[in-house]
């Protein structure tokens, strides 16, 4: 027989053997896929998984500081959108306690108790995101847009705000607060 021939057999055999292995494993991927599909789309659907919660008291943390500077409790109000309240303020030297440069209603009030994030939406295209949202900085009175999104282990609270577009704007991350002597602190 001659090489040429040899090796074209050969190559040949090669190929049926290897899109046959390729087969199989496609089959099984495909198979795989549908059988963990339903479940999969499910958890994504359920906008009440704790993991995506924006409810409940997140840590304020000064970016370039690292301290904390307040605790706000993120809510849903009855009309299926999310409100910010600040429950408490740190103790430190540097915190504002009076909304001292903040538009009408909120000129001059006392920054604790009051809300500073209103009409968030859950986005619901995407799980643990949520858009269109208010927000007022009460140190420097500015009230921008917003974006938030909560980490897939629901311990980070990562904000966008921006007057405009989100290009110009500036982030934020605040944590979940899980320590029960802090929460009992902030719900007297």
């Amino acid at each position: 027989m001659d090489p040429l021939n040899l090796f074209k057999r050969a190559s040949l055999g090669f190929t049926r053997f290897y899109f046959k292995r390729l087969r199989a494993v496609s089959v099984l991927m495909v198979s795989l896929y549908c059988t963990l599909a339903p479940s999969h789309a499910a958890t994504h659907t359920d906008r009440s998984a704790a993991p995506y919660e924006l409810k409940g008291i997140w840590r304020v943390i000064e970016g370039n500081t690292g301290q904390t500077r307040a605790w706000v409790q993120m809510q849903q109000e009855p009309d299926k959108t999310y409100s910010g309240y600040v429950r408490k303020l740190a103790n430190l030297p540097n915190i504002v306690s009076v909304c001292r440069n903040c538009p009408m209603p909120y000129t001059n009030q006392p920054i604790e108790g009051m809300r500073i994030f209103w009409r968030i939406t859950a986005d619901n295209n995407k799980i643990g995101y949520f858009k269109d949202g208010m927000a007022l900085d009460p140190k420097s009175g500015r009230v921008y847009r917003g974006n938030m999104h909560v980490s897939m282990d629901g311990h980070m609270l990562l904000m966008r705000g921006y007057i405009g577009v989100p290009l110009f704007g500036r982030s934020e991350t605040w944590l979940r607060e899980t320590d029960p002597a802090i929460l009992k602190a902030i719900e007297q």
